[in-house]
Parts: structure tokens; sequence; C-alpha cells
């Protein structure tokens, strides 16, 4: 429709032809996988060194349903669009993965590692123990638009790394 309005409704059609297909790929490699179980963390203080009040993405909203495309579920199951949640809080939902959305940690010079040796003493969570968590440093990831496609494939390949990406 903004394509149309702007006068590239051609170019405009195409790109949500691309984006379609690619979302339609994503879907065709994580068909029939498991579900890992997913947190995302939208915001927390990485310049503490310590981990508390992790705000985290609920099940209302944008990131939510970029899990469920890419071929995981949120495991967070509460009510609440971005609740905060202690150390204990992840412990308790236990997930396979975590993602870190931090586009501004080079600004703040700080290394991934920095960001994800946070979570290093919470062993009893099956994406520490085996070492998947990530962080996602692109600006865009926390704006939805047309490049949510890019967040949805490294998403989906991180999740499902075992599913033969190309």
């Amino acid at each position: 429709v903004i394509g149309k309005t702007c006068g590239v409704g051609t170019k405009a059609e195409s790109m949500v032809q691309d984006l379609r297909s690619r979302m339609e790929k994503i879907r065709q490699k994580t068909q029939g996988l498991p579900r890992p179980r997913v947190v995302i963390s939208v915001e927390k203080n990485i310049e503490s060194g310590t981990l508390k009040d992790i705000c985290i993405s609920g099940r209302e909203k944008f990131y939510n349903e970029m899990i469920r495309l890419a071929g995981g579920v949120n495991a967070y199951d509460g009510d609440v669009a971005f609740p905060i949640v202690s150390r204990e809080g992840v412990i308790q939902m236990n997930p396979d993965v975590i993602i870190e959305i931090i586009p501004a940690i080079d600004e703040k010079d700080l290394e991934q590692a920095t960001a994800s040796n946070e979570w290093a003493d919470l062993l009893q969570v099956n994406a520490v123990r085996k070492g998947r968590i990530y962080d996602f440093r692109e600006d865009y990831a926390v704006i939805p638009g047309p490049r949510f496609v890019l967040i949805l494939e490294k998403m989906a390949r991180l999740i499902h790394p075992e599913a033969g990406w190309e």
C-alpha cells in the first residue's frame, strides 16, 4: 500500500514477494524440528557486571512472533508485554537459547564477551551450559520494518543450526 501510494507499486510488490519467499524458506527448514525455548533480552544493565532486572520480550509483541517464525517458542509464558525478570526468573524459564538485543554495545566499548559473561554463572540454564547466548548488535533489530527478515534469518540459523542453512 505504501509503495503504491509513493508511485513504486511494482518495486514494493517485488519486495513483499521476496520477504514472503524468505519467510517461507525458514518455515520449510524448521518444519517438524523441535521448538527450542527462547528468551530475548531487550534491555539490561550490561555495564553493571551482574545479571538483574532483565527486560525480556513477552508473548504479545514483535519479538515473540519472530521467535515463532524462526522455529522456536518463547520461554516466557506470562501476559506482560515486556516483563522485568530476575536471575531466578531466567533459571525458572530455563531457555535453550538466549538472544540479547544490544545495538548500542559498540558505542559503550563493551565486547560481546562482556555481555555474555554476565550469564556465565547460571549453569543450571540450558542456554548457558550449551553456550547458546547470542547478541544482536544491528540497529534495526529494535525497529520493526522490512529489514526484520535479516534478523529473522539470523535468529532461525541460531535457533536451528542443524537445519542445513546455505
